[in-house]
């Protein structure tokens, strides 16, 4: 923050202190928990409707969804999509500005295999350095390539949205721009599938 903005936040904050205070109280027991709460919710229906996996939470295991083919036994998988930052360094942000664009990072999904069900980091890597067509494929829906066969698509929520939301407690259209980057994660599944049948072809030695 420059420091002619510290000055005017700063005053603007000790003008009132109470309030602040009381805000950022009413903030962290009531409005993040509340949002969470309703991001957690679409998820598990979002995966109940798409016969999908659901698991976790949004602030402390993060939020993940499987697709069931995904699943080689029970707590153990070929790959997943994960909800969180872009960011791997913490921010100061809350979760509720990081993720509705009003904070220092962006939030999406993360796409990431189970290494070890490729014969380790290692191959798993030497077999990502190939996969130019498949990177080219799935830029063209919106996955960003982050090294590494990892891949991340933004998720574009916006908090002009969670005022109305809070009052008449209606998320849908708030929480509308979350379902539809969802509904891409089926769109990508089949390039995603291709990618681990040929990887798991390699480490089968095929």
């Amino acid at each position: 923050m420059k420091s002619e903005d510290a000055i005017r936040a700063g005053a603007i904050i000790l003008n009132d202190l109470r309030l602040f205070n009381e805000s950022i109280v009413f903030f962290e027991s009531n409005v993040e928990p509340k949002i969470c709460r309703e991001i957690e919710s679409l998820f598990n229906k979002w995966a109940g409707n798409a016969n999908w996996k659901a698991r976790g939470d949004v602030k402390d295991e993060g939020l993940y969804v499987v697709p069931p083919d995904w699943f080689v036994e029970a707590g153990c998988y070929l790959a997943q999509f994960a909800f969180g930052p872009r960011s791997q360094e913490e921010t100061a942000s809350y979760y509720v500005a990081d993720i509705f664009g009003a904070g220092e990072t962006d939030w999406g999904f993360w796409f990431y295999v189970e290494a070890s069900q490729f014969e380790g980091k290692k191959k798993w890597n030497a077999f990502s350095k190939k996969l130019n067509d498949e990177i080219d494929e799935l830029g063209k829906i919106g996955w960003i390539h982050m090294g590494c066969g990892a891949f991340f698509l933004k998720t574009n929520l916006s908090a002009t949205s969670l005022p109305s939301a809070w009052e008449n407690d209606d998320w849908e259209e708030s929480l509308s721009p979350l379902k539809m980057t969802m509904d891409v994660l089926v769109t990508s599944k089949p390039i995603f599938d291709g990618i681990i049948a040929n990887a798991r072809a390699k480490a089968d030695g095929q």
